[in-house]
């Protein structure tokens, strides 16, 4: 993988002139004091931050989904190229996840969030 398409995914500001990849999540620098929560961005504005100390599991599908299982909630992304994700995920070094919506043409190779689906759980 390039810079510039590790730089994508990780929310810098890498793009050139006629560059559209949309960025879905931002990474914590190194130099970043430890995360507390992911914040997950919906389409429509909503947010919602989910505590990392409530996360119990995840699980990737390489046909295009992630699932995290919270003590409070369980959260479904689907979109492309959600290893680097899922990875980050793992190291509690996501800072935002953004739901993008249809894939755009040109993010075949770089990781793309189409959809976020949040579910609180009862009791």
């Amino acid at each position: 993988m390039n810079e510039d398409v590790i730089g994508r995914h990780l929310g810098r500001d890498v793009r050139k002139d006629g560059d559209t990849h949309p960025a879905c999540f931002e990474c914590r620098k190194a130099t970043d004091l430890p995360l507390f929560s992911l914040d997950l961005r919906l389409q429509g504005g909503n947010r919602t931050q989910i505590n990392y100390s409530y996360l119990e599991s995840a699980e990737l599908d390489l046909s295009g989904s992630i699932k995290l299982f919270a003590s409070t909630h369980s959260i479904t992304f689907s979109g492309r190229c959600l290893t680097p994700l899922y990875e980050a995920i793992g190291r509690h070094d996501v800072v935002w996840i953004k739901e993008l919506g249809e894939f755009a043409e040109n993010t075949t190779q770089v990781p793309f969030v189409e959809h976020i689906r949040i579910e609180r759980k009862k009791g």
